[in-house]
């Protein structure tokens, strides 16, 4: 198994460490956990006791885990799940790399496309045979997945259009992230200028990306939904393709209840997909027989299906680059497109105008954009 040391243990180490106690057969464990809070480190260190009926060493610092492991053998490999604030991605990746250890780092890669560029020339230069890799549970989302394979296949026939809907409510009794506080005043994400959409609206643009292919220009407008969050907790957007293909792209985070909604439905000249919300599922319409049919789109699957299936993909798939030495199903450099697309659409929320994505200056970011709301 991989040795690794989770470093982060809040809300998304979870979903990571519930991921790793369902592999079968187990390619990855958690041999230490680094968090700075106190309750929060003794509990994590509890869970991996629990689910992985290991005994985790536990440090305050990512610099305390290596200096106490020289020569790797408590663990060869970092899960960083810090949140994204300011330049502490890039910082605590650098650390890890600069060590020699694999790293699995949860998106977003950082805040500024000139960041999570220099990520990738950090592993260049300190760790070249390890592996980078950040965590975007879409790209392993099996739904996402069948989708994929299902318009490659020319299953709806031309791809026409595309409309994606990320939502959550952020009340405490409807939603995991409200009952940790991750959208109380004071937190990291009402805190700090990305705010809600930028930060989830990501696990919507990778497979926007997949479907499609790359942006080329972006119009949106974003706006607040709880009046503590400093950024945007809803967005708006149209964007095209290299594909010829327009997407619609929307996001809030509604104060109260919300109804369930699909997340993406395509359009295709010969049908269409429609994929369901953080349970799964989701069904295909095509034309027989002058009639309709409606098909399961896990219909010849038995497998679990939704949105935890990615992380448990996710988690999979760098077990297997670090043991296998191989890459992983998509590079680094996936995740600072995404990045880019992402702060394309911010800017023109901001400017008002259609953005040109490849143009985006690579040392925007949300705390100097200036987006008022």
């Amino acid at each position: 198994m991989a040795r690794c040391c989770a470093v982060g243990c809040g809300v998304i180490w979870r979903h990571h460490l519930h991921a790793v106690a369902s592999m079968e057969p187990r390619r990855l464990v958690y041999t230490c956990v680094v968090e700075p809070d106190d309750a929060r480190r003794a509990a994590a260190v509890e869970a991996v006791r629990a689910q992985l009926g290991e005994e985790p060493l536990a440090f305050v610092t990512l610099e305390d885990a290596i200096q106490a492991d020289p020569t790797q053998e408590l663990f060869v490999a970092v899960d960083i799940m810090v949140p994204n604030v300011g330049l502490l991605h890039e910082e605590v990746a650098k650390t890890a790399l600069q060590s020699r250890r694999h790293v699995l780092l949860e998106k977003p890669i950082s805040v500024s496309v000139a960041s999570g560029l220099r990520i990738l020339a950090a592993q260049e230069k300190y760790a070249p045979e390890r592996v980078l890799m950040v965590a975007e549970n879409a790209q392993y989302w099996r739904e996402i997945l069948e989708a994929r394979r299902l318009l490659r296949s020319g299953a709806i026939g031309q791809v026409l259009s595309v409309r994606a809907k990320f939502w959550e409510s952020g009340h405490p009794a409807l939603n995991e992230w409200a009952a940790d506080g991750s959208y109380d005043p004071g937190s990291f994400i009402a805190s700090a200028a990305e705010g809600f959409v930028f930060d989830g609206g990501l696990h919507w643009l990778r497979p926007l990306r997949m479907f499609l292919g790359q942006a080329v220009r972006v119009a949106a407008v974003a706006g607040r939904t709880l009046p503590h969050m400093q950024g945007p907790g809803m967005a708006q957007a149209l964007m095209c393709f290299d594909s010829g293909v327009t997407a619609v792209f929307e996001s809030i985070l509604a104060p109260g209840a919300i109804s369930e909604q699909p997340f993406f439905v395509i359009q295709g000249s010969s049908g269409e997909i429609v994929l369901d919300g953080f349970a799964g599922g989701g069904r295909v319409y095509t034309v027989a027989e002058g009639r309709v049919l409606e098909t399961e789109i896990n219909a010849d699957f038995c497998g679990p299906v939704g949105w935890d299936t990615g992380y448990a993909g996710e988690v999979a798939d760098f077990a297997e680059a670090v043991l296998e030495n191989r890459p992983p199903a998509a590079g680094p450099e996936e995740a600072v497109e995404d990045l880019r697309l992402m702060l394309a659409m911010m800017k023109a929320a901001k400017s008002g105008q259609w953005e040109a994505v490849k143009e985006l200056e690579p040392q925007l970011e949300m705390a100097t954009l200036g987006l008022a709301l």
